[in-house]
């Protein structure tokens, strides 16, 4: 086999999750992981299936920043009218 092909394995990284769980991994990589869910707080593991469908989909959120978005544009115009009649 030719020698020098395969990059270097570290050993020792630590991974961490947003929940705030640690694990040690070999990797090639020199930065260290960060990892958004893990086996002790993803839904599947954890069978907690309800508090992800309570968030709601996409489009329902999306509605609700819409609507947030649109109050916010209104009172900027009142606002702005009010201050131009003074």
């Amino acid at each position: 086999m030719k020698k020098n092909v395969h990059p270097k394995t570290i050993a020792g990284h630590k991974v961490v999750c947003t929940c705030g769980a640690t694990y040690t991994i070999n990797s090639t990589s020199t930065t260290i992981p960060q990892v958004d869910t893990c086996w002790k707080c993803h839904p599947a593991w954890t069978k907690q299936f309800e508090a992800a469908s309570n968030r709601g989909d996409r489009m329902t959120r999306f509605k609700e920043q819409m609507l947030k978005t649109q109050q916010k544009q209104k009172e900027i115009q009142k606002n702005a009218k009010s201050t131009k009649k003074d």
